[in-house]
């Protein structure tokens, strides 16, 4: 879908693609892609790669996830992790690092570096959560939304989901809040993981949540200019008026 990938890609210091590449040499457990998906498969790496060598990294991510979801070759999820980090996006660099670790056949200095940046994000993490903290990015008005803060240091916004953008593969997915993707007062961000987790207790996201009043918690981080609250689990969305998990 056309803007749920366009926030996808807006959603993703400096470190030189071969840098970036390093571990992709080293992955020979990966799964050899079936002949007629090779061509693609080298065809996003190259658009990858030529996004990563121009500074577009949430781009570049993109690109290599498109390329992953077709040879399922784990240096090519190293790589976009590796793309979302050099975007600042640690939340989402951490996701597919983590990931990363669970696929077959990865060497151990592969293991160990992906280990190692997991602890670096979590820190630079840290200090963007902190800094949002201090001084937010506030959008404009809504009347349809409230922003609170939980007593646990977490980010607590409730309002009306004017969209739910789904993806059905690794990449993150969002509910957009008050106006539709990119005219959204804020967005609440969910990690495959949480995303799978809602589809299974309630069906259809879109059916769900789309053009009702939620409410969402987690932590609040800033992007383009918007508010966004990135979901942990199932107990940081609930239904306006019910009582949260």
């Amino acid at each position: 879908m056309e803007t749920s990938t366009r926030q996808t890609s807006s959603f993703l210091g400096s470190v030189a693609l071969t840098t970036a590449l390093v571990f992709a040499s080293m992955n020979a457990g990966a799964a050899e892609p079936r002949a007629d998906d090779t061509e693609r498969a080298e065809a996003k790496a190259i658009e990858a790669k030529a996004f990563f060598q121009g500074g577009l990294y949430p781009q570049a991510a993109n690109s290599y996830m498109q390329g992953f979801a077709i040879s399922h070759n784990p240096a090519t999820l190293y790589n976009a992790a590796r793309a979302y980090e050099e975007g600042n996006l640690y939340a989402e660099a951490i996701a597919l690092f983590e990931q990363y670790l669970k696929q077959p056949g990865i060497p151990p200095d592969g293991l160990r570096d992906a280990k190692n940046r997991i602890v670096t994000d979590r820190k630079q993490l840290r200090s963007v959560e902190k800094a949002a903290g201090k001084k937010p990015v506030i959008a404009a008005p809504d009347k349809a939304v409230t922003p609170t803060v939980a007593h646990d240091g977490m980010t607590e916004r409730c309002g009306k989901v004017a969209q739910v953008a789904v993806h059905a593969d690794a990449r993150p997915s969002f509910f957009n809040f008050g106006q539709r993707f990119p005219k959204q007062t804020f967005a609440a961000v969910f990690s495959a993981a949480v995303r799978d987790s809602l589809v299974k207790e309630h069906g259809d996201l879109r059916k769900a949540y789309e053009g009702k009043a939620v409410c969402v918690k987690g932590k609040l981080e800033a992007a383009d200019g918007k508010e966004r609250v990135i979901v942990a689990g199932v107990g940081g969305v609930w239904l306006q008026g019910a009582p949260a998990k």
